[in-house]
């Protein structure tokens, strides 16, 4: 067996390394850097960083890596929506396959807006909908920088078992911030 751990192992590493030990061969292996983002889906625990991809199964204490994940999570723009895993990036959306291990691109949209290559997108379950908010810059009257904060809510529709198809059922702008202000992430609540 291996022991597997995530953080710092008391050595001189990242905090958020993921590090393998095989007691076997006393050695470790150091599976990735700066794993930040997780998912759950189809219980597995999703781990993302800059570099790479991996799936801990907590049931069977292996991990999974994933491979064709490489640089694609530096976005930090996910979220789970009915036991799917989303993700926006440079102006595609898409959803992972946990059959066929691959991410296929999210087919409509139509009438989603171009979001600005400078601006922050966060995705959010809103009951089996996604939400998806954006920032872009604003101008006042005074020549100062804001930004508007746009948010659009998009019904998902599985159709033929292989394409997931989005629709946009409403779209606006929500909330002017200053300029300094970032949006960090998107929760959806029901009060």
């Amino acid at each position: 067996g291996t022991v597997q751990t995530s953080g710092q192992c008391g050595r001189d590493r990242e905090d958020s390394d993921v590090e393998i030990f095989n007691p076997k061969t006393t050695t470790y292996e150091i599976w990735d850097y700066n794993m930040t983002l997780q998912a759950v889906v189809d219980k597995k625990v999703y781990m993302f960083g800059l570099t790479n991809g991996l799936a801990y199964i907590p049931k069977e204490g292996q991990w999974e890596r994933l491979w064709g994940q490489k640089s694609s999570w530096g976005w930090f723009s996910f979220c789970v929506i009915e036991k799917v895993l989303y993700h926006y990036r440079s102006g595609v959306f898409k959803w992972h396959d946990t059959m066929g291990g691959c991410w296929i691109e999210l087919k409509g949209l139509t009438g989603l807006p171009k979001f600005e290559s400078y601006g922050c997108v966060q995705l959010a379950d809103y009951g089996g909908k996604m939400v998806v908010l954006w920032s872009e810059l604003v101008l006042t009257s005074d020549g100062c920088k804001n930004k508007m904060i746009w948010c659009a809510v998009i019904a998902l529709e599985r159709r033929n078992g292989e394409e997931i198809w989005g629709k946009v059922e409403w779209c606006d702008e929500v909330l002017t911030v200053p300029n300094l202000s970032k949006l960090e992430y998107a929760l959806a609540a029901t009060v």
